[in-house]
């Protein structure tokens, strides 16, 4: 790398911090996740890696390759390959051996100097409005103060009158019982939800092996039939087997050679993307902003939600500190991609001791925050007692499971009784009115 001495004056930086973070973005795509959304290209001191992270960070949002080649080559598009130094600048830059581990302690480095620079600069801008004497000095001085600390800050406040027609349209639908978000396949779940809503954060608990990723499957097929693109995250079950669920779905019980192949044909081309290589918040966040550039984000089902790693590790003292970050990054998820957002989340052992067995959101596992953060909890509950054995009546087995909506952010609470066909994965509503409702 080229000597920088004599070329950084009085204001604070780090050229080697800044030379870091370019550097592990290079050689870890984890590193480029983890930092995409906050480092700005202000954020650097040096003027040629301002023009070098604008070229890293097009080339990450159209989910390409970010390496020495395809930068020189953005570059090069720009016009901006002289700015930001030459070839040798970009390849000495990628052959650095930073450790991309370290990219948070690099990057909030770089952060923290360029907010000093900022306050540097606005203290100066200050300064100069007091020797002008102006009478506005002071009130100029406060706004400038205001909007100049929001560097890297989304300010979207406002007014309420801006958005009124759109929210009293959406009052009008809602009173009128008009489906709201995504159909989740079952038209009573749909009636007490009015659907998977846009920015909603939903969770879809239980104790293992009671259908929640079968559940889950059944709302995407629905939602994907309806035209609604549908991005699965999963963190448990491999794609081959995710998908020969979805076959089963709508196989009918036919489940001969000729009906699984029907079966195939039906599913082949709808848009659901399957991703099981994801596993931190960060690679979650960058493969769903690459789909929705794409125009192919209509909803976002992970299973399950505590297999989710944090990205920076070594910070929190427990696990439950883990999943409430977890849960709360999942919901911002939800609002920034104006999508409904569904994870799967398991409940811990308490249903098993009471005496109904029936789950509450408080058995919501490893964290306190879930049921806070979330704006819709559905829990599947079946009776252990019976489920399996032979039903007296119909001679059948006693496939019953219960569909609880236990919080609901604008809406009713009730019970969605169901059956559910191992055979075909599939979830059948058994009654024509919702129990319990509130």
């Amino acid at each position: 790398m080229e000597d920088y001495e004599g070329y950084v004056n009085a204001l604070p930086c780090d050229i080697n911090a800044e030379a870091a973070v370019l550097n592990s973005c290079f050689l870890s795509k984890s590193a480029m996740d983890y930092v995409a959304d906050w480092v700005q290209p202000i954020d650097f001191f040096d003027v040629r890696h301002q023009h070098i992270w604008v070229a890293m960070k097009r080339i990450y949002d159209r989910g390409e390759s970010v390496n020495t080649v395809s930068v020189i080559s953005e570059l090069n598009t720009l016009h901006t390959l002289e700015e930001a130094g030459s070839m040798e600048t970009v390849t000495a830059l990628a052959s650095m051996n930073y450790l991309p581990d370290s990219i948070e302690t690099y990057a909030k480095g770089v952060r923290r100097l360029a907010q000093w620079r900022q306050l540097i600069d606005i203290g100066q801008q200050i300064s100069n409005l007091g020797f002008q004497r102006s009478d506005t000095a002071v009130e100029d001085a406060q706004n400038l103060l205001m909007n100049s600390l929001s560097t890297g800050a989304n300010n979207t406040a406002t007014v309420i009158g801006s958005n009124i027609e759109e929210a009293v349209a959406g009052l009008h639908d809602a009173l009128s019982g008009k489906l709201l978000g995504v159909t989740t396949g079952l038209p009573l779940l749909d009636r007490l939800t009015r659907g998977l809503r846009k920015k909603y954060y939903t969770l879809l608990a239980a104790r293992p092996s009671v259908g929640k990723t079968a559940l889950a499957l059944n709302i995407a097929l629905a939602a994907a039939r309806s035209g609604v693109p549908v991005a699965i995250f999963s963190l448990e079950m491999d794609t081959i087997s995710l998908i020969q669920r979805l076959v089963l779905s709508v196989t009918g019980g036919d489940l001969s050679k000729e009906g699984v192949q029907r079966a195939e044909q039906r599913i082949a081309n709808l848009p659901i993307f399957i991703d099981e290589t994801s596993r931190t918040l960060s690679a979650i966040k960058a493969t769903a902003r690459r789909l929705h550039s794409q125009g192919f984000l209509g909803l976002i089902i992970i299973d399950y939600l505590q297999l989710i790693a944090p990205d920076a590790k070594g910070r929190r003292s427990s696990r439950n500190e883990e999943v409430t970050e977890v849960s709360g990054e999942l919901k911002a998820m939800a609002k920034q991609f104006d999508v409904p957002l569904l994870a799967l989340c398991q409940l811990s052992r308490a249903p098993e001791s009471t005496h109904s067995k029936k789950p509450q959101m408080s058995h919501l596992r490893d964290s306190g925050s879930l049921e806070q953060d979330a704006d819709v909890v559905l829990l599947l509950h079946r009776s252990t007692d019976s489920y399996g054995q032979i039903d007296d009546d119909t001679g059948e087995p006693d496939n019953t499971c219960d569909i609880i909506v236990a919080k609901n952010r604008n809406g009713e609470t009730g019970t969605v009784n169901t059956v559910f066909k191992g055979e075909q994965q599939r979830f059948y509503e058994i009654a024509k009115e919702c129990e319990d409702r509130q």
